[in-house]
């Protein structure tokens, strides 16, 4: 089976240039390696012509230049150019180990339900990787918490609900695009591709040996991204939507109620805020609840419009009434 593995990069050329590295000494080594950078970002433009000029490795690079921002859009611009039967990503600040793409197509060539693979994304701070294990590595409840520790090594092979973009793979036919209704920093947006792909009855692995290592960038030890405005709401946002588009039924209802209600460690809901304010005695703990709610609501109306067959059936008779009055003025 062919591979296809994309990076989408913006603007930590040093980063980028050790990890191309570790993709072309691969023991076996990608059909195609696309890299997804953005106009204005010039210097790893410049890290990616280094290797296009190299002999061995010309033929193999993809390079495509995108205006629009975000990891969604970039990879959606990757995943159009993939010709492998196997699509694997990984990002542009870590490192895959020799044996990482062989391992990844061992997996689909041994069980054709396998529809998706992937692994532990290890934190490496200051250049030394921070191991840790656990039992279970990622997977959703029926009433919609959330547990993850992509960062923690598994203690065997298991089934999950879903990976880490970091370092994950899909059957290339399984995977059209990735959902860009959901907002700014796009988190959850591997989620809702794995819940896609086990809903058409195919299944995800995650193996512990196909770790990669991820490389704090100094921004990233300074800031965390979830601490804006923007952020907070988008998080929230996508949480909701994700979860109300892959439940069925009643579990609707209950995956709302303990969203808004209770939440996760990552996306709380208002009695967890409030629980966290009062023993913190920290305000800025309801600020994010103000605006973590706002985000909880905007996702649960993208949902209803974009997903609601009453509501969708409604926007289509107002467009064709509003062509209608256009064309008699």
């Amino acid at each position: 089976m062919k591979a296809s593995v994309i990076i989408a990069t913006y603007k930590r050329p040093a980063y980028l240039e050790k990890c191309l590295e570790s993709i072309l000494n691969q023991e076996k080594p990608p059909e195609q390696l696309i890299v997804v950078t953005r106009e204005n970002d010039l210097n790893s433009i410049s890290v990616i012509n280094k290797f296009i000029k190299k002999q061995d490795t010309r033929s193999l690079i993809n390079h495509i230049l995108v205006s629009t921002p975000g990891i969604v859009a970039a990879e959606n611009q990757g995943l159009q150019a993939a010709t492998g039967d196997i699509v694997c990503f990984i990002d542009d600040d870590a490192i895959a180990p020799k044996n990482w793409i062989k391992d990844t197509v061992k997996h689909y060539e041994l069980d054709n339900k396998i529809g998706g693979v992937g692994g532990p994304v290890i934190s490496c701070v200051d250049g030394k990787p921070l191991i840790e294990y656990t039992k279970i590595f990622a997977m959703m409840t029926w009433y919609g918490k959330r547990i993850t520790n992509s960062t923690k090594i598994p203690e065997n092979i298991q089934e999950v609900d879903f990976l880490r973009g970091a370092n994950m793979s899909f059957r290339r036919s399984l995977v059209e695009a990735f959902d860009e209704n959901l907002l700014p920093y796009w988190r959850r947006f591997e989620d809702d591709i794995c819940l896609s792909i086990k809903e058409k009855g195919y299944k995800i692995l995650c193996d512990p040996n196909m770790r990669v290592f991820h490389y704090e960038t100094p921004d990233h030890k300074k800031l965390s991204i979830d601490t804006t405005r923007e952020t907070i709401i988008g998080l929230h946002h996508n949480s909701i939507l994700v979860k109300l588009k892959h439940s069925k039924g009643f579990k609707k209802i209950v995956c709302v109620l303990y969203e808004f209600m209770w939440g996760d460690i990552t996306t709380p809901g208002f009695f967890q805020f409030l629980a966290y304010s009062i023993k913190l005695r920290n305000r800025w703990k309801l600020y994010e609840c103000f605006f973590a709610m706002i985000g909880k609501i905007k996702g649960g109306w993208k949902y209803m419009r974009t997903h609601n067959k009453i509501l969708l059936q409604f926007a289509e008779r107002w467009n064709t009434i509003q062509k209608i009055i256009g064309k008699k003025d």
